[in-house]
């Protein structure tokens, strides 16, 4: 029996767009234990939000500094769920406690945050930053694919993030969202992701960008469009293209690779499916009832051919860090470089060198 870890959260109430998808995953496989939350700074909706649920056991406090005064020696760890913008300062408190960390991505919003954030760090605490699209069988697989070399050395990598959500009638975004900053904040939303999937899956880092970032939605005072080249080194191109105002897209996420003897399409729409094209016009549709074995062991919650999604996936990122939490306090301790602040740290380096390109229309070189 794996041993259920303490939680204190901090975010994720009720009107939350995040949180429900955070509580329920961490829900799932019952290996987690909400002890103590603030989930609102709403009275109402922090004890609704316990209500909802049903967590009568966990405590409710006022505020974060109040949770972690109290709870610092009660719990394994802090899951932090609040707006990006709010996260330096609430991170901050939480390395004071020496407890490991799960944030919602993309941690924190500039480099000199995050910078700061590591130095602040100095009894080396688990941070992870929730990056769910890794969490799916397919993707997962094809990181398999890569490794064991079924479409040779890759020479491109394509991946789209495009979704309508300011340019739909029925738009509402939250205010935290409507406001740019260095980095524009539809790129702090969907661009870590982008980073993060073609880390986990090629192990290759940006190391160039030429971007041109534009606003076609219907408010006006952000952006909301991204286009980019990027080269990874190794002789490696990559197309990017990001956007929350693409007119139909509601799923638009979409990965293609491209390499000497092989390439793999994948997209959001069809998540447990992907395919295999090889030379002599061979393509295998890769379907969940093929992936590899010790995957759908360890992941896989029922039998293929009936769909596993989001949900899923979103869990078996909590399913991992549970490992990687307990594991932190024994011998055997485990890698987890694509969730930790040296990836976080790359991803917002990306960002902010394509919003550098885009400002001053050029090739921005990524230290």
């Amino acid at each position: 029996m794996v041993r259920k870890l303490k939680v204190g959260v901090i975010g994720g109430g009720l009107s939350s767009e995040v949180g429900k998808i955070h509580i329920s995953s961490m829900l799932i496989d019952n290996l987690w234990e909400i002890n103590a939350a603030v989930f609102s700074l709403d009275r109402k909706e922090n004890k609704n939000t316990a209500k909802y649920y049903n967590l009568d056991k966990c405590k409710l406090y006022e505020n974060h500094k109040s949770l972690l005064r109290n709870e610092k020696n009660n719990l394994d760890l802090v899951v932090l769920l609040t707006p990006i913008f709010d996260h330096y300062k609430t991170l901050t408190d939480i390395l004071k406690t020496n407890l490991p960390i799960i944030s919602e991505k993309s941690l924190v919003s500039s480099m000199k945050e995050i910078e700061s954030l590591k130095k602040k760090n100095k009894k080396n605490q688990i941070i992870l930053t929730t990056f769910n699209y890794s969490g799916y069988l397919a993707i997962k697989d094809i990181k398999k694919k890569i490794a064991s070399n079924k479409i040779g050395k890759i020479n491109k990598i394509i991946i789209n993030y495009p979704i309508d959500s300011f340019i739909s009638q029925n738009s509402s975004p939250k205010k935290w969202r409507l406001s740019d900053k260095l980095i524009p904040t539809f790129m702090l939303d969907l661009g870590p992701h982008i980073h993060q999937i073609i880390y986990y899956i090629s192990n290759l880092l940006p190391t160039k960008v030429m971007a041109n970032i534009k606003r076609y939605g219907k408010f006006k005072n952000v952006y909301d469009d991204c286009s980019c080249l990027v080269e990874f080194g190794k002789n490696v191109d990559g197309i990017i293209w990001m956007s929350k105002s693409a007119t139909g897209f509601k799923k638009g996420l979409s990965l293609k690779l491209i390499g000497t003897k092989g390439s793999i399409i994948w997209n959001h729409e069809n998540p447990e499916t992907y395919f295999l094209y090889q030379k002599n016009n061979i393509i295998n549709k890769i379907e969940r009832s093929s992936f590899s074995t010790s995957l759908l062991k360890r992941y896989s919650r029922f039998k293929p051919g009936h769909p596993e999604g989001f949900l899923e996936a979103f869990s078996n990122i909590y399913k991992d860090f549970n490992q990687i939490i307990a594991s932190s306090k024994t011998n055997k301790k485990i890698n987890y470089k694509y969730y930790d602040t040296d990836s976080v740290t790359s991803g917002l380096n990306f960002l902010n060198a394509i919003s550098k390109s885009a400002k001053e229309k050029k090739w921005i070189k990524i230290r």
